[in-house]
């Protein structure tokens, strides 16, 4: 089943970990898909961002399909809610700490 973020998803699911065994089967990409696809739909507000791609295929290698859906809901939505999202606020934030750290 397609999403409004289908289009990006599949950009970027032959982009996440090329090479490794997960990302180089079609049955792994097929998973990461549907996880991904699965959380636009319960999520409309954010939908998919870049990186999520990536969060969602390391927890892939250690959880179920139905697993990784619920942990990344729980990521996004309530550990790092800001981080996700059209302006990405809380990257940004992030962002801005470590370069005013770094003395640049």
């Amino acid at each position: 089943m397609s999403s409004p973020a289908t289009e990006q998803i599949e950009k970027d699911l032959l982009r996440t970990f090329p090479g490794h065994p997960l990302c180089s089967d079609p049955s792994g990409i097929d998973t990461l898909r549907r996880v991904l696809t699965a959380y636009s739909w319960s999520n409309s507000f954010i939908g998919y961002c870049q990186s999520m791609n990536f969060i969602a295929a390391f927890l892939l290698l250690f959880n179920s399909e139905e697993d990784v859906f619920w942990i990344l809901t729980v990521i996004i939505d309530s550990i790092i809610p800001q981080y996700f999202g059209p302006c990405l606020v809380g990257a940004r934030v992030r962002s801005s700490l470590f370069l005013s750290c770094c003395g640049r």
